[in-house]
């Protein structure tokens, strides 16, 4: 059972050890593409990959190239959108709306990408799940565009998030049982996933298809996953006699450590999000106005969710609690050490 990886360090390392050392003018391209990327010098890395693509001997290489394509092509029309939205707000209305002409054709090649590693494993979630990315960092981003501020881009993010939220569906539809038990994390393909699931499932919020509670349980499995691997890392660092693992696995608990307190207040933001949107219900004043057949519903559903999420914070607080816990434990255990050892 596969478990996605980071975009940038699996795919190159599948693509090296698909060569072999032989096919050096792809190696070159696939290096010089990480390189770009690594340092946010997205077209660059968009080109370097591209070529790639055309040096490739093997599927497998074509495949992994095809992906990184997308990936990059990605991130690099998300900064063109950017760009775009800052020269139309500037009354650079004729620059603008070049680089914005710009940043959809590079979206547009990016799609094509992801569709062509579908065609080739169809049976391979990788793609599925940065597609899944791929629409969700453009359904959830801050600026108007991609989307233009008219009733069909509105439709068009929707359609995006709803599309955002399939994808990562089918990269998780062979996850059976309760995924919110300790358990899961033995089979769970990916944590991460069910994190960015739960973000889209939040910023989708869709009260008839429970969206609140679908992404709740998704949001426990990460939070089983920090606790777990905090533990793990922990004993690592006790275990590991050399300083240079040590510091690492140190870098690595803190990373973990900024994700519990991340998620927590990404929570934060939902709560107070869902309090206020109450609040504006039992005005009565919102726009648009709900439907008078759906009021009652979901305003309970909502003071439900509200209840649950509050819940949900304190298990995040709890965790961050046993962890300092822990933490002040550790250390007083290391002064014990230090002090038999000088005496």
């Amino acid at each position: 059972m596969f478990r996605i990886l980071a975009a940038s360090a699996a795919l190159l390392t599948a693509a090296l050890a698909g060569c072999g050392g032989v096919n050096d003018l792809y190696r070159e391209q696939m290096f010089l593409g990480e390189h770009y990327y690594r340092n946010g010098k997205y077209g660059e890395a968009m080109g370097r990959y591209t070529q790639a693509v055309e040096f490739a001997y093997s599927g497998s290489e074509k495949y992994n190239a095809t992906l990184q394509v997308a990936n990059a092509s990605t991130e690099y029309g998300l900064v063109l959108y950017e760009a775009a939205e800052h020269l139309l707000r500037n009354n650079s209305k004729a620059a603008g709306h070049k680089k914005l002409q710009e940043a959809d054709k590079v979206h547009d090649n990016a799609h094509k990408a992801f569709t062509k590693c579908l065609q080739m494993r169809s049976d391979d979630r990788i793609a599925n799940y940065y597609l899944g990315l791929f629409f969700y960092k453009r359904a959830t981003s801050f600026a108007e565009l991609p989307y233009p501020g008219t009733p069909a881009g509105i439709a068009q993010r929707c359609k995006e998030r709803d599309e955002a939220v399939r994808q990562f569906e089918v990269v998780l539809s062979d996850e059976h049982g309760d995924i919110t038990t300790m358990d899961h994390l033995v089979t769970c393909k990916s944590p991460q996933l069910h994190r960015y699931l739960a973000l889209a499932l939040f910023a989708r919020s869709d009260w008839d298809r429970n969206d609140g509670e679908t992404a709740r349980r998704h949001v426990l499995v990460y939070l089983h996953f920090i606790e777990g691997s905090i533990a793990k890392v922990i004993a690592k660092v006790t275990e590991s006699s050399d300083d240079k693992a040590k510091s690492e696995k140190q870098a690595e608990l803190d990373q973990l450590r900024q994700e519990l307190v991340n998620t927590r207040s990404l929570l934060t933001t939902q709560h107070q999000g869902l309090k206020e949107l109450l609040a504006m219900w039992e005005t009565g004043k919102e726009e648009p106005r709900l439907d008078p057949a759906k009021r009652d519903l979901w305003m309970n559903a909502a003071r439900r969710e509200i209840a649950a999420l509050s819940n949900l914070r304190q298990a995040f607080d709890d965790a961050a609690k046993k962890d300092r816990e822990r933490e002040r434990q550790e250390n007083r255990d290391k002064k014990t050490a230090t002090h038999e050892r000088t005496n």
